[in-house]
């Protein structure tokens, strides 16, 4: 909110928004992202970006005029349902404060933002706005020496930022009782299940992702075998959300809300994860959907320069089409049997 609100060059996401661009900025457990997409006045808007990541200039008066706005984001993701159950599925799987404190989010909650001063946000800022620890990413229709060039000449009129690292001393206050405190606040009972999937040996990353995200597909997909089952038994409502994440021990999330029975739900779900019995004739059917889902991402130009951030862990090609194209059936199946499903973890947030 400082760095892109507060600028030397002013907003700079309302000076976006003026010259059409796209534009927004978000911060996750293990990455901040502030990215745009246009294509009038890009030169500018390039230099105003980095200027404001590179020159901060916020005082005691911006933070006060940020704060409000950053605890109503803050009280909203801890009245949502989903994300609270998604934050404590996934803290329940790292079993570690080093990404999940006790708020469960990625911008604290309301107390954390309301003790917030100048000062920890400049410890911060020395802290992970360092040069080694930040990637500028320009995807267009440029010139590529001109505009490497130019972002040069931008960073050599900004400071240098040296590793500084210092710690933040947080008060990690134990975390919330579920019964206690969530109940308070959540209207629903919503069940959810995390897997810790460890990626076999000798296997790339890449190649992992590939195989997660194709049996999710097969496993949780509309029309799938399993949510035929599920509904037709009447244990669930809807899949939420599934999800791959490339975090240190590789994890795999599961979202659903549930009408009754969940443990009859979780039965059929592990039975069904570890079934593994993906035909030839429907991997070649996913492979033909996830290589016309890539075509038509390329076709949106938002699409790569956005998702950069995120996928750059695994993967630097901005096309997976030939990728996809040479996988075999055999690849797929001998990397699916050696992934074991029998780690996980159970999350319930219960109705008031």
């Amino acid at each position: 909110h400082l760095l892109g609100e507060h600028s030397i060059n002013g907003n700079i996401f309302s000076n976006l928004i003026e010259r059409h661009c796209e534009a927004n900025a978000y911060t996750s457990m293990d990455h901040t992202t502030f990215h745009f997409t246009g294509v009038k006045d890009t030169d500018k808007s390039i230099k105003e970006v980095i200027e404001a990541v590179e020159k901060p200039v916020f005082d005691n008066k911006d933070v006060e005029q940020s704060r409000k706005a950053i605890i109503e984001e803050a009280s909203s993701c801890m009245d949502n349902p989903r994300r609270l159950a998604l934050a404590l599925t996934k803290k329940n799987l790292y079993a570690s404060y080093d990404k999940f404190d006790d708020t469960l989010s990625s911008i604290g909650d309301r107390k954390v933002n309301q003790n917030i001063s100048i000062d920890n946000l400049k410890i911060c800022y020395d802290a992970f706005y360092r040069d080694d620890n930040k990637v500028l990413v320009l995807a267009g229709n440029f010139d590529e020496a001109r505009i490497v060039d130019y972002a040069n000449g931008i960073l050599a009129n900004c400071p240098k930022h040296k590793s500084n690292l210092i710690v933040p001393n947080y008060d990690l206050e134990p975390i919330r009782k579920t019964e206690d405190t969530l109940d308070k606040k959540v209207m629903i009972d919503y069940n959810t299940i995390g897997f810790k999937l460890k990626k076999p040996e000798g296997v790339s990353l890449r190649d992992f992702q590939f195989v997660t995200d194709m049996y999710n597909e097969y496993i949780f997909g509309t029309g799938s075998r399993f949510v035929k089952i599920a509904k037709g038994k009447k244990i669930l409502d809807s899949i939420q959300a599934y999800f791959f994440g490339p975090y240190e021990e590789y994890t795999n999330y599961v979202h659903s809300f549930l009408s009754s029975n969940p443990e009859l739900y979780y039965e059929e779900l592990l039975y069904e994860l570890n079934n593994k019995d993906v035909t030839l004739g429907n991997f070649e059917l996913l492979k033909k959907s996830f290589i016309a889902d890539d075509i038509r991402n390329l076709d949106d130009k938002y699409k790569i320069p956005k998702s950069f951030g995120q996928t750059m862990n695994y993967s630097t090609d901005y096309s997976q089409s030939e990728f996809y194209r040479s996988k075999t059936y055999d690849e797929f199946k001998e990397i699916l049997d050696n992934i074991d499903y029998n780690v996980y973890t159970k999350v319930k947030i219960k109705r008031k």
